[in-house]
C-alpha cells in the first residue's frame, strides 16, 4: 500500500488511452502498486466524457492525448474546468514543452513522457498514484500563468476558426470591426501567436478549440 493511501478512499482509476496495449500495460502497472485499484479504460474523448458525466468520484485520471474526438489539451481543460486538474495525469509521448507548462498552470497532477527512461517513468507514475505533482524538471517552477481568453476573445476566436473575416464578426457579434480587430490584437498576445492562422494552431493545441469545429474544406 502506497504511503498515502489513506488519503484516497476512491479507489475508481479512469485510463484514457486509444492504443489497447498501452492502456493495459498501464492498468496492469497501477494494479501492481496497488491491487485494490479499480481501473476503467476509454479510448476516445467521447467515452470518457460519458464516464466522467455519470460521477466525478475518480481517484486519478490518466490521460494521454490526441485520442479520438480530441487534440492537445482539449481533454485536459475539460477536466480542470470540472475542478478534476488535481487528479489528472497526462501521460503522452509529446513532449511539447508549452502544453507542460500549460497542464502544470492549469493545476494539473502531472505530465509524464512516455519517452522517459523506465525507472523515471515508473517512478512518475508511483509519485502521481501517491498524489505527489510530477513534471519534468523546470517546468514546476518557470511555469508562466496559464493562458487566459476573455469570453469575448474566445468568441471572436471561434469565429476565425470558421474563417470568418473581422467584417463578418462585427456583423455577427453586434461590433463594430475596430473593435473586433482589437479583439484578435488582444488574443495572438496571450496566445503569443504571430497571425491568425497562427492563433488557430496554439488555441487547438491548447485545448480551447476542437478540429472538429474546423469548416468543411
Amino acid at each position: 500500500m502506497l504511503e498515502t493511501e489513506q488519503y484516497f478512499p476512491c479507489q475508481h482509476v479512469l485510463i484514457v488511452e486509444d492504443h489497447p496495449m498501452v492502456a493495459d500495460a498501464l492498468q496492469a502497472l497501477l494494479q501492481k502498486l496497488n491491487p485494490a485499484l479499480h481501473c476503467v479504460i476509454c479510448h476516445s474523448a467521447r467515452d470518457a466524457q460519458q464516464k466522467l458525466a455519470a460521477s466525478d468520484s475518480w481517484r486519478m485520471i490518466y490521460l494521454d492525448l490526441d485520442v479520438p474526438g480530441a487534440h492537445g489539451l482539449s481533454l485536459a481543460r475539460q477536466l480542470a474546468q470540472r475542478g478534476l486538474a488535481a487528479r489528472c495525469v497526462v501521460l503522452s509521448a509529446h513532449e511539447h514543452g508549452q502544453w507542460q507548462a500549460e497542464a502544470c498552470a492549469m493545476g494539473l497532477l502531472g505530465y509524464i513522457c512516455k519517452g522517459w527512461a523506465l525507472p523515471e517513468y515508473l517512478r512518475a507514475i508511483e509519485d502521481t498514484l501517491a498524489g505527489r505533482r510530477c513534471f519534468a524538471a523546470g517546468v514546476a517552477q518557470n511555469a508562466p500563468p496559464p493562458t487566459r481568453l476573455t469570453r469575448r476573445q474566445q468568441d471572436v476566436l471561434c469565429l476565425l476558426q470558421r474563417g470568418y473575416s473581422s467584417k463578418q464578426i462585427a456583423s455577427q457579434l453586434g461590433l463594430n470591426t475596430g473593435t473586433v480587430d482589437n479583439h484578435v490584437t488582444g488574443l495572438l498576445r496571450a496566445l503569443n501567436a504571430s497571425s491568425r492562422t497562427h492563433a488557430i494552431a496554439k488555441a487547438i493545441g491548447l485545448g480551447y478549440l476542437r478540429i472538429s469545429d474546423m469548416p468543411a474544406a
